[in-house]
Formats: structure tokens, sequence, C-alpha cells
């Protein structure tokens, strides 16, 4: 079990769109210092979990959306969350990497990953509110477009501060280079490899985000101590 007084969150998130299953699980800290997040963290559990000859739109196939390991704390040009997935455009291990404040949000509530399994029977939404995880209808919103989607949500989960990721018509239609926006289109993109196609193959057209809790520093100090540094060296030599 992981210390919780870390960059890390400490748990992985999984929801089976099929049967409508929630799990939270301890991550191993050995996982986590050999793969460290992001991009490490979605190749190794796309490479373990799903098979080799897996096509994209198999129900086997998963989406897996991993924040980098210092997102959330405030580091400059930390704010990448990739998505990674059997491609819909190369049918290989694929990958998109977007900003914007949804991996935060994800690591807020308590998760530095968040696996997706299965296919949902209609168009879902994943709403994610620190503890509390629920598999959402989504039929009204099943042919808008990412910015009215994002809007739509907000409104509907009355907060405008609500993180969002929402694939649009292309992604529905399983075009195979459709993209997966964050916040409608102004924060991020998910932009390579076809990943809104696979959403679109699961029903799932959006995920919905906040998250309240802290992650804390094991040393708070020193952290401050390196940020800073860091600044300076980005101002001598932008």
């Amino acid at each position: 079990m992981m210390k919780r007084k870390t960059s890390y969150a400490g748990k992985l998130l999984r929801i089976n769109l099929s049967d409508g299953n929630v799990t939270k699980e301890e991550f191993d800290p050995l996982f986590v210092s050999l793969f460290l997040g992001g991009r490490g963290f979605g190749s190794k559990i796309l490479y373990d979990e799903v098979p080799p000859k897996t096509s994209p739109f198999d129900e086997a196939n998963k989406i897996i959306l991993t924040p980098g390991a210092l997102l959330g704390t405030g580091v400059p040009a930390a704010s990448r969350t990739t998505l990674t997935t059997k491609s819909a455009l190369t049918e290989m291990h694929g990958d998109g990497h977007a900003s914007g404040t949804w991996g935060a949000s994800l690591k807020y509530a308590g998760y530095d990953c968040l696996i997706i399994e299965g296919k949902a029977e209609k168009p879902v939404y994943i709403w994610i509110d620190d503890d509390k995880v629920e598999i959402r209808d989504a039929s009204h919103l099943w042919g808008k477009t990412t910015s009215v989607t994002d809007r739509l949500l907000k409104e509907e989960l009355g907060d405008l501060e609500v993180s969002t990721v929402c694939i649009g018509p292309a992604g529905e239609k399983r075009v195979r280079l459709a993209a997966v926006m964050h916040d409608g289109s102004d924060k991020g993109v998910n932009a390579r490899c076809g990943v809104g196609a696979v959403m679109g193959s699961k029903n799932l057209k959006a995920l919905a985000a906040r998250g309240t809790k802290d992650l804390g520093l094991v040393d708070r100090e020193g952290y401050e101590k390196a940020y800073q540094e860091y600044l300076e060296t980005i101002a001598a030599d932008p």
C-alpha cells in the first residue's frame, strides 16, 4: 500500500461499462517506482491487460487515463494527461496527451489512473466526485458537439469548475482519427491515434471529474526550493 503523503493519490479506479462494476485498487509502490505515471502507467497496463490481437473496437479493449507524476503539484510544464488504448488508426499501441484540468481533478479525487473496460448498452458518461463514482445516461448528449456537451454537463452537474473529457459526432461514428476534447475544446485534446473512436465504440460520451482532496508532499521545504530553482532556470534561459 502506498503512503498517502506523496504527489501520487495512491489508487487506481476501474470501471466496467458492461456490468456497471466500479472497483478501487491500491497501487503497488514497486509499480509506481518503475513506471512513474502518465505514459508509463498507461503503456504497462495496456501491455498486461489487453491481448495483442484485440481489435480497437472490441469490448476487450480498454481506455486508460493517467495523469503525469507531477500533475497537480503546481510544477510548470507538468500538466499532461495520457489516454492509452489500442489505436483505432494503427490497430497497435496508441496514446494521446492533453493539457488541461481533468488529470488534476482525477488526482484530487483520489486516483492516479482510470481504467475503463467493457461496453455500455447505450450512451453513458462517467461522473467522478471524490469518492462517489457513477455511470450516468448520456442519451441527451449523444450527437452533440464537444463544446455543447461540456456546457450541458457543467449545467447538469451544477458546477462550472467541473473538468470534462468528451467526444463529438466523429468519435460517436468511430471515425478512426477522432480526438478526445478536454473542457469542450479550449483546454486540451488527446488528438493522436483515434482515441475518440474507441470511446465511441464503448458508447462512452464523456467523463466528468471533481476532486477536493489534497495530494500532500513528503518534503514541502525541498519541493519549494526545487520549484524556485526551476522557475529561475526557465526565466534565465527561456
